[in-house]
């Protein structure tokens, strides 16, 4: 079962919010937690969050609480808290009324195996600056491989009754799967004192293969949506829609 909070966040006139604030808002969740509920939540990494601005100070904060234990940590907190003090800026954020939808396995996994037909063709939008780490680097461009990779072993980590765990599938999924479009740009999204290199827009990927395997890539682009895509999809990166 995946939690997901969506919540308004004003700052203050003169602040621009920026996706990186959701990095300092992971820290303030981590101080107002038990320093037990804060650690095991930071190891089981069961979470994903990103910040889309909408305004000159406002943005839309989307948490997306992946099991059980994550959703018992944070949940609460999100409901009572109202205001988060960023120190780097010397601001504080005011959260309003959160909005909560709850998805099971049949939502993530149903639809994609009962319709009389699925799409060969899903565009991904990176509404947050993504990345992945290949090679002991971070990729400045997307490709079919590292995108279906990361969304694989996202999708395994949910824990669900279907699993994508066999490797033959993957490789001929990455084969048989292209990107035929994309309106990208380059973007840093800033941790601490470093800034990771990384890429923010729109990705068109379309499959090519029998009607199995058309239905697992539909899936596991569906998953994105909770998941994340990439590196750091509890600290702000990688937040996406289709």
């Amino acid at each position: 079962m995946i939690t997901q909070v969506k919540m308004p966040l004003v700052a203050p006139e003169n602040v621009r919010i920026l996706p990186e604030f959701a990095y300092y808002l992971y820290g303030a969740w981590m101080d107002l937690l038990q320093p037990e509920q804060a650690e095991a939540l930071h190891e089981s990494r069961s979470m994903n969050q990103y910040l889309t601005p909408c305004g000159k100070n406002s943005a839309i904060l989307t948490v997306n609480l992946l099991n059980t234990e994550a959703e018992n940590c944070l949940l609460p907190l999100l409901q009572k808290t109202r205001n988060y003090h960023l120190t780097k800026y010397n601001c504080t954020l005011t959260a309003g009324e959160p909005k909560i939808q709850i998805f099971g396995e049949d939502d993530l996994v149903k639809p994609y195996y009962s319709l009389p037909q699925v799409q060969k063709k899903v565009t991904l939008h990176l509404l947050t600056p993504t990345t992945f780490k290949t090679n002991n680097r971070y990729a400045v461009f997307p490709t079919p491989e590292l995108i279906l990779h990361s969304a694989a072993t996202k999708w395994n980590a949910l824990g669900l009754s279907v699993s994508v765990d066999d490797d033959e599938a993957i490789r001929q999924l990455m084969e048989h799967t292209i990107i035929n479009g994309y309106r990208l740009s380059s973007a840093y999204f800033g941790l601490k004192d470093v800034h990771i290199q990384s890429f923010l827009g729109n990705v068109t990927l379309s499959v090519y293969g029998p009607e199995p395997m058309t239905r697992l890539f539909n899936m596991l682009m569906n998953g994105l949506r909770f998941t994340g895509l990439g590196i750091k999809t509890s600290l702000g990166m990688g937040g996406v829609t289709i």
